[in-house]
């Protein structure tokens, strides 16, 4: 949060919260409640609310989320207001795409709109902001799940056609997908490395001259030191 940082803007949902008790209506958590509640309330900022001055109000004037949704049907912007759209793509110069569906039981139509098809539709934001320096997709290490032996740092295989596969894919109900699932995955073990192969050869034809980037975490473990020895939180 130093002084150089200019916004950094949330593609945020609103959230429906199941209620556990049978006399309480579920509720929705508002895109701003769920920045405070699930990230700001976080254990993970003890140490900058004690040690910053005033952490709350400089973490909200830094830090704004914008009503959005990846997963919306064809035709829809993922991002809900016009406004927010165009200040997005006046201001915005680096692009973290790190939302996914990590399930590893996902049904291959909705692992696929996910993970693939939302990955392009925020790749296709990032490049349209007229002041874009970086993208940085995350991805992970397990788009090679199906191979054995070392494993070079380069793009997965993939069967050849790869547009031409995910174009026939995005036409296909959810259960001719589920149908041919286990065919079309081959060797891959689930639609979540599947999904997120085929999302890294989709961005990497698509990147033109965009400074383009594809990190690949392995399992995100528990904090070694801060906020204490172990912590995590999903």
């Amino acid at each position: 949060f130093n002084s150089d940082l200019g916004t950094i803007y949330l593609l945020t949902r609103a959230k429906k919260i199941r209620s556990r008790k049978k006399d309480v209506e579920d509720h929705v958590r508002s895109i701003e409640d769920r920045v405070k509640i699930e990230i700001y309330d976080s254990q993970i900022f003890d140490l900058c609310r004690e040690e910053i001055p005033d952490f709350e109000t400089l973490f909200f004037e830094k830090v704004k989320p914008i009503a959005g949704e990846l997963s919306k049907p064809n035709g829809q912007h993922i991002v809900d207001s016009p406004s927010d759209l165009k200040l997005i793509r006046e201001t915005v110069q680096v692009v973290v795409h790190s939302a996914a569906s990590v399930s590893f039981a996902e049904p291959l139509g909705e692992a696929i709109r996910k993970n693939v098809t939302g990955s392009l539709e925020m790749f296709a934001l990032g490049r349209s902001c007229e002041n874009l320096e970086a993208y940085c997709h995350v991805s992970t290490a397990y788009v090679n799940a199906h191979k054995l032996g070392f494993i070079k740092e380069e793009l997965a295989d993939f069967p050849l056609q790869k547009d031409a596969i995910y174009q026939e894919l995005s036409l296909l109900d959810d259960d001719e997908l589920d149908r041919r699932t286990p065919a079309l995955m081959g060797s891959y073990p689930n639609t979540y490395t599947y999904s997120k192969a085929m999302a890294e050869w989709l961005l990497t034809k698509r990147r033109g001259t965009t400074s383009f980037v594809i990190v690949r975490p392995t399992i995100i473990a528990a904090a070694a030191f801060e906020p204490f020895p172990g912590w995590t939180d999903s």
